[in-house]
């Protein structure tokens, strides 16, 4: 093995052990480019990639680079006019929440109208789960019975006062209609020997939905630090690889938000007067 390959891990390691944050995500970094460049090797990339159009909000992942170029995972404005998907590269300028000399401030209404959307779809979810539970506190109540719809209707309004949800959904009707529609989506309360395939199916669903919740409020919390300040680095414009576009998880809505036209057109005059006058 070359010597200059075991003399740059051993300083990785030495880099790793100091205080410098940077140098923290240094694993993660040369494990992710190490196995690309394994598929690179293997002709295991994909040929076709993602389009984007110009304007689009990505997440990506910058690397660990030298001195003030830009490094770790950031949101990045994509600057392609004509992307396809056999384009393997983007050009984006980075956005920060901090503040800086050359940074260019921007309304952050794309992360204010995401941020919105994504704690409306928490609280319908929420209020499913509310619904799913007396759904299922209900088929507990009357597993040897044969009317789970008429007896979900008759316990709604103690589950109101006991789940203390009338402030969330002011009437017991939105609560019941839900609970039907549920019910009715399985097909199975006509059948009282269906109850139990009935509850365990709910168990389920309540799991898959906290998973979302959980989810959500993870891309919620990234999103907020953008909620107040957004500015463009305009002067740190770079061209990667799409291979390092990520999401915060599935729930993720980057990718598929854009800037406006207003905010976009600013900081193409930035790029110019900065980058080509």
């Amino acid at each position: 093995m070359d010597n200059r390959i075991n003399k740059a891990v051993s300083i990785y390691k030495q880099l790793y052990n100091t205080d410098n944050k940077k140098f923290k995500f240094l694993p993660n970094w040369l494990e992710t480019t190490s196995y690309w460049f394994n598929m690179e090797h293997n002709n295991n990339i994909n040929k076709k990639y993602k389009k984007f159009s110009r304007g689009s909000i990505i997440y990506l992942d910058f690397g660990i680079n030298i001195g003030h170029e830009f490094s770790g995972r950031h949101f990045g404005i994509v600057l392609n006019k004509n992307d396809s998907p056999y384009n393997s590269l983007v050009t984006v300028v980075p956005l920060s929440s901090k503040n800086k000399k050359h940074y260019l401030p921007l309304q952050n209404i794309v992360f204010k109208t995401s941020l919105s959307i994504l704690n409306k779809t928490v609280d319908n979810i929420e209020f499913d789960l509310d619904v799913i539970n007396h759904v299922i506190f209900t088929v507990i109540e009357i597993i040897n019975k044969n009317n789970l719809q008429n007896t979900l209707e008759q316990n709604t309004i103690d589950y109101l006062d006991d789940f203390a949800i009338k402030t969330r959904f002011p009437t017991e009707r939105e609560v019941i209609n839900k609970g039907k529609n549920i019910v009715e989506s399985f097909n199975l309360y006509n059948d009282p020997k269906n109850f139990s395939a009935l509850f365990n199916y709910l168990l389920i669903d309540v799991n898959d939905r906290k998973s979302k919740v959980n989810n959500l409020r993870e891309v919620i919390n990234k999103y907020k630090k953008f909620d107040k300040n957004t500015f463009a680095c305009t002067q740190n414009v770079v061209t990667i690889s799409k291979l390092r576009i990520l999401k915060i998880n599935a729930e993720d809505p980057s990718g598929r938000m854009k800037l406006d036209f207003d905010s976009m057109k600013l900081v193409d005059n930035e790029i110019k007067n900065k980058l080509i006058n």
